[in-house]
């Protein structure tokens, strides 16, 4: 069940862990029902910059883009709880191009979700 719906989930809209980032001053965006920000790590450089939107049902899609040009994705459940660590066969659609069949990980007991890695910006 948990697999299914994170599964319906990315593909309706997946270690990087932004627990020890700042948010840049100035960076602070909305636009629609969607915010984000730029982030340090814990030395002071960029991160990674990240968006995110809550859905009705309390689910969150997140996504973070990182320096080194990896993109994460990830979603969390009100009802869903992982296992972190825990990683199941996925699928990632985004608007546009295939879909992209992945090894998706649990990050926390709410997050779980997809990285690509060497993605062109």
């Amino acid at each position: 069940m948990r697999s299914l719906a994170l599964a319906v989930g990315l593909v309706a809209a997946t270690t990087l862990s932004p627990a020890l980032a700042e948010e840049i001053p100035g960076t602070q965006f909305e636009s629609g029902y969607w915010t984000g920000a730029a982030n340090t790590d814990d030395a002071g450089a960029f991160s990674h910059c990240s968006v995110s939107v809550s859905y009705t049902g309390g689910e969150v899609l997140w996504l973070g883009l990182y320096a080194n040009d990896t993109l994460a994705v990830l979603l969390s459940h009100p009802d869903v709880r992982f296992r972190p660590g825990d990683t199941f066969d996925s699928w990632l659609m985004l608007e546009t191009g295939l879909p992209s069949r992945g090894v998706s990980e649990a990050w926390d007991e709410a997050f779980a979700g997809m990285t690509l890695e060497g993605i062109d910006a």
